[in-house]
């Protein structure tokens, strides 16, 4: 708790390194991917 600014910033640094049960985890992913459909 001692590095987060508030209560809301605590519960989303805690979910991002322990999730909770039946729940899926946030992607570090920069969205949304821009696909032009050319392939490689």
């Amino acid at each position: 708790m001692k590095l987060s600014d508030d209560y809301e910033d605590f519960i989303e640094k805690l979910d991002r390194i322990h999730p909770r049960y039946n729940e899926t985890m946030k992607l570090a992913l920069p969205l949304p991917v821009k696909d032009d459909g050319k392939g490689l």
